[in-house]
């Protein structure tokens, strides 16, 4: 039996209201499951739920059944809770869908499923407190997600894109329509001071989050020792070594917001965790979930983020080109169903040179990333507290040295980041 997450009977009718737009319903029964332990979040506990309800008159009811996604943060003390309470995650979540997804809705134009879910990409959420977040349950609508470590093919990643340019697409609505309402630049960034500090990385080093970027810094040192270009007893080993802090650490200063580029609200977590796909009559669409780290900054962190944490050295090459130009397109037709122009708010040419810039950010995000997500086994057998901020150096160790596609993922890290970076 699962446990069960605090939620009252009166809660769950203002859920079911708010799903139904109706007070006309009884709520006869409501059922829990625990996600299974490699598909649990980090930042919290996850249920699904499933509301019997019953409609109608009475001797005539009609009974439905619906199901829900709740993220709940840490009920236990302990060293993940406090991990938790540390961050500003669930604050910035429960603010995405309390007052900013509304406000953003503002000045959308489509169908009020499209608006109220940003253009369809983002779970609806029906109720929310400090500590808790309703959602909607998506794998009923055939919502899936990929196991973590799949490499993304053209098609897949071509959704995600599509995807981010909605998401995008409406916090610039937002700023070009309340500027020219109010006759001065309007920027998300400037009225909510929340969406200006990043969650995870940019953190003093005494901190636990401080701890977990030198736990990722030491993890990418001890897998750099058994590089075959860049290990030891190779001409760069101690170079690489004496820059390799330094050079992790540099991503920082990347993910706040840009003084010369465009800023928008971006994800900021853009790996397979978070993307649900669905294929609908052939083609292939996504839902992006947990708003845990939302900030404002170039869309192009997004962008480069995905590509370095799904797809290899080789797919960049073929087709990072034609997916950046999806996005662009993709952008510039939702500004333009509502009067924008895109060569005024975020230029083609600008948009490249950003991205140019950003592929540092979507490499160096993969340094930290990519010796967790990219090994197998760190949800089904290992507590995540212990495997994220403490040293993971003699398990990453041994599944480079075991795991050929773990040595592939990693050695395309390493590589990179050193041709491109260090030396």
């Amino acid at each position: 039996m699962p446990n069960t997450p605090p939620v009252s009977q009166e809660e769950w009718v203002k859920v079911v209201k708010n799903r139904l737009h109706t007070n006309g319903f009884r709520i006869t029964d409501i059922s829990f499951s625990e996600l299974e332990k490699e598909n649990r979040g980090f930042l919290g506990e996850h249920y699904k739920a499933k509301v019997t309800i019953s409609r109608g008159a009475e001797g005539n009811d009609e009974t439905k059944i619906l199901r829900f996604f709740l993220k709940n943060s840490p009920q236990e003390d302990g060293s993940h809770a406090d991990f938790v309470r540390a961050g500003n995650a669930y604050q910035k979540e429960t603010f995405f869908f309390e007052t900013l997804r509304p406000l953003l809705s503002k000045h959308l134009k489509g169908t009020p499923e499209e608006t109220s879910t940003l253009f369809s990409v983002i779970s609806p959420c029906y109720y929310i407190r400090p500590d808790l977040l309703v959602l909607e349950d998506l794998s009923p609508q055939g919502y899936f997600q990929l196991e973590k470590r799949t490499l993304l093919n053209y098609e897949q990643c071509l959704a995600v894109v599509e995807a981010l340019a909605r998401f995008n697409a409406a916090s610039l609505i937002f700023e070009e329509k309340e500027s020219a309402a109010g006759g001065r630049q309007c920027r998300l960034g400037d009225m909510f001071p929340i969406l200006r500090k990043d969650t995870f990385f940019d953190q003093p080093e005494d901190t636990v989050y401080g701890q977990a970027v030198a736990a990722g810094v030491t993890c990418m040192s001890g897998l750099i020792e058994l590089s075959a270009k860049y290990g030891r007893g190779t001409p760069n080993h101690e170079l690489v070594q004496g820059r390799l802090d330094a050079t992790m650490r540099s991503l920082f200063s990347h993910l706040r917001p840009s003084d010369s580029e465009r800023n928008v609200l971006c994800h900021r977590d853009m790996w397979l965790n978070n993307i649900l796909f669905r294929c609908e009559q052939g083609r292939l669409s996504c839902r992006l979930v947990d708003m845990q780290l939302i900030t404002y900054c170039p869309p192009t962190t997004d962008l480069m983020m995905l590509l370095y944490l799904t797809t290899t050295r080789a797919f960049r090459r073929q087709f990072e080109a034609p997916l950046l130009a999806a996005y662009h397109e993709t952008l510039a037709a939702l500004l333009r169903r509502h009067g924008l122009d895109v060569d005024r708010v975020l230029p083609w040419p600008a948009f490249q040179q950003s991205c140019r810039k950003a592929r540092r950010v979507g490499l160096l995000i993969a340094s930290f990333y990519c010796p967790v997500s990219a090994y197998s086994k760190y949800a089904a057998e290992y507590d995540i507290y212990d495997f994220i901020v403490r040293d993971r150096t003699q398990q990453t160790r041994e599944a480079y040295l075991t795991d050929a596609q773990y040595r592939f993922r990693v050695d395309e890290v390493i590589e990179e980041m050193v041709e491109d970076y260090i030396l």
